[in-house]
C-alpha cells in the first residue's frame, strides 16, 4: 500500500522528528511504499524572520493558548500552508495518510482540509497527545481522521494497514480506535507493549531535508545530528509528569549491541556521528550504560552523543569520565527545584545536597551539563524559590548554559492533574493554558504567580557568568577539549 507520513507544526527544528522515521522503517519493512514530509521545518524556513521565534523554547508554549493560536498563529502561520500540505500529500496518491500529533492544532487543520479535498484517503492519528492516560476528548475517532492510534505506533499502524490491506477496510486493533462505515467507533482494548526493542526496525531519514535542520534558539550553531532512543519509559514517579504514564509498563532498553549497530547504521547511511537521544532517561540503567560506555570506547569511529538524565549519586568522577571516553558530551537533568522540601514534593526521589554532587562531578570531569527548572510546584513557597536561584547561583560554574524555566503546569494524566485535592489545587479540564491555568485552593499559587517567579528567574540567570560548554563535535572525543564558540552548543 502507499503510506504517507506527515508531521506539522510545532515541534523542533533542530531534529528531523523520530516518530516519522520510526514508523517510516516499519512500513517499509512491512513491505509498503512510503512517503514521509516534514512541513515543521519547511515551514521554520518559509516563514518571515519575525515569526521563527515561535519555534523557539520559550515562545513556544504560545501554541498551547488557545486563543493566541486561533487569532495569530493560525492565519499567520499554519492556513497559508495547509493547501500546499494537502496538494504535497495527495499527490502521492496514499490509502493511508499518517499524522503524527502534539500539543499544536496543527494536525487537526491537516487532515480537515485532506478529508475536504479526497474523502476516501484514510486518515490515522497518533502521538502523545493521543495516548489513553492524556484522556483528551478530541482525539477520537471522527470526521476528519479515521482512526487514532493510543499506544506504540509502530505495531500499531503496522497491523491496522495490515488488516486494511487485506480486508479492504479499516478495522480497529489493539491499542485503536476506529470509526466504521455506520459511523460508531470501535474499539480493540489495550495493546501489549513492545518489550524487545531489539527487534524493532531502524529509523529511516530518506525522505527528510537534514540540511534543513538548525536549532530556532541557537540559530547560528550548525551542529547536524540525528535522533534515536536507546529506551523507552522512565523509572521516576515525579508528580508533574505523565511521560512515563504513557509507556505503560517498567523502563524497557536496547542491548548495547543494538545501540551500536544502530549508530554505526545510521553513520553509514546518512554520514552522520552526532546523536541527540530521544528518551525520557539515558541513565536509567546504570549497569547498562556503563556496558555501552566501555563498548563505545573500543571503536575505532568515535561518535558523540547525549540526551536526558536524571540526578543519581552513582554518576560519580570514575561513571562520568567512563561516559565521556565513549562520546558522552552533554547531559540535561531535570533538577527541578533547589529546594529538598519541594523536591519531595514533587517526588524527584534525590535531595539537593545529590544534585550538587553530580553537578560538581560533571565539570570536573568536563561534560557539559544544563538543568531543567520547574517553578511554581504546587506547595512551593517564596522562600523556597528563593532558594532554588540561590542553588543555581552557587553552581553556575558547572552549568553549560542558564537553566531552561518552566511554569508548573498540570499537564492532563499526571498527578497533580490527577488528584488535585491531593496537591491543594484547583484544576480546570481542557488542554493548553488551562494545564497553566490551575490555581491553589488559598489563591497564592495562581498561574500569575508562577510565570511572575518565571520571569524573576530568567532576568536573575540572564546576569549570573555561566560555566563554559566543551566541544561536543566527533572529533572532540580524540582530543582535548576546548571552549567552543557558542556557549550551550
Amino acid at each position: 500500500m502507499k503510506i504517507v507520513l506527515a508531521a506539522v507544526p510545532l515541534i523542533t527544528t533542530r531534529i528531523p522528528p523520530l516518530s516519522i522515521a520510526l514508523l517510516a522503517g516499519q512500513m517499509k519493512k512491512d513491505g509498503h511504499t512510503v512517503r514521509s514530509f516534514d512541513f515543521n521545518i519547511e515551514t521554520y524556513h518559509a516563514v518571515e524572520p519575525e515569526l521563527k521565534s515561535y519555534w523557539t523554547f520559550y515562545k513556544g508554549f504560545q501554541w498551547l493558548d488557545d486563543a493566541h493560536f486561533r487569532d495569530f498563529i493560525y492565519p499567520n502561520i499554519i492556513a497559508k500552508n495547509l493547501e500546499a500540505w494537502a496538494s504535497k500529500i495527495l499527490k502521492q496518491k496514499p490509502d493511508v495518510v499518517g499524522i503524527s500529533v502534539t500539543k499544536s492544532p496543527a494536525a487537526m487543520h491537516l487532515a480537515r482540509v485532506l478529508k475536504e479535498k479526497k474523502p476516501r484517503v484514510k486518515i490515522v492519528i497518533g502521538g502523545p497527545r493521543c495516548t489513553k492516560i492524556s484522556n483528551d476528548s478530541e482525539m477520537v475517532p471522527g470526521p476528519y481522521f479515521d482512526a487514532v492510534v493510543h499506544h506504540e505506533g509502530e505495531t500499531c499502524l503496522s497491523e491496522l494497514v495490515r488488516q486494511y490491506e487485506l480486508t479492504g477496510k479499516l478495522r480497529a486493533v489493539p491499542g485503536t480506535s476506529v470509526l466504521g462505515d455506520d459511523g460508531t467507533i470501535s474499539h480493540e482494548g489495550l495493546r501489549e507493549p513492545v518489550m524487545d526493542l531489539n527487534a524493532m526496525p531502524f529509523p529511516d531519514f530518506d525522505d527528510m531535508p537534514l540540511k534543513l535542520y538548525v536549532d530556532a534558539d541557537y540559530p547560528a550553531a550548525n551542529d547536524l545530528e540525528l535522533p534515536f532512543y536507546t529506551s523507552r519509559g522512565c523509572p521516576a514517579r515525579c508528580n508533574f509528569c505523565m511521560d512515563y504514564k504513557m509507556w505503560d509498563v517498567k523502563y524497557r532498553q536496547k542491548s548495547p549491541q543494538r545501540i551500536i549497530a544502530e549508530m554505526e547504521y545510521l553513520y553509514e547511511r546518512y554520514g552522520m556521528d552526532r546523536f541527540y537521544l530521544i528518551e525520557l532517561i539515558f541513565n536509567g540503567h546504570h549497569g547498562r550504560m556503563r556496558e555501552l560506555a566501555t563498548e563505545l570506547a573500543k571503536r575505532k569511529h568515535r561518535f558523540t552523543f547525549w540526551g536526558h538524565g536524571r540526578i543519581d549519586p552513582r554518576l560519580d568522577v570514575e561513571t562520568l569520565q567512563l561516559l565521556k571516553d565513549a562520546g558522552f558530551r552533554w547531559f540535561i537533568f531535570g533538577l527541578e527545584s533547589g529546594s529538598d522540601r519541594v523536591l519531595n514534593l514533587m517526588r524527584k526521589g534525590y535531595g539537593k545536597e545529590t544534585a550538587s554532587k553530580v553537578l560538581r562531578a560533571m565539570k570536573q570531569v568536563g561534560i557539559n551539563c544544563s538543568v531543567n527548572i520547574v517553578t511554581g510546584f504546587p506547595g512551593e513557597t517564596w522562600g523556597e524559590f528563593f532558594e532554588t536561584v540561590q542553588f543555581i547561583h552557587d553552581h553556575r560554574d558547572c552549568l553549560s548554559m542558564p537553566p531552561a524555566v518552566m511554569e508548573c503546569c498540570a499537564t492532563q494524566g499526571s498527578d497533580i492533574y490527577l488528584y488535585p485535592e491531593k496537591f491543594g489545587i484547583e484544576v480546570t479540564s481542557g488542554r493548553g493554558i488551562d494545564e497553566r491555568g490551575w490555581r491553589s485552593v488559598d489563591g497564592k499559587n495562581t498561574l500569575e504567580v508562577r510565570l511572575l517567579r518565571k520571569e524573576m528567574m530568567h532576568k536573575v540567570f540572564k546576569e549570573l557568568d555561566f560555566g563554559k560548554s566543551v566541544d561536543t563535535t566527533p572529533a572532540a572525543a580524540q582530543r582535548p577539549l576546548s571552549p567552543t564558540a557558542h556557549n550551550g552548543q
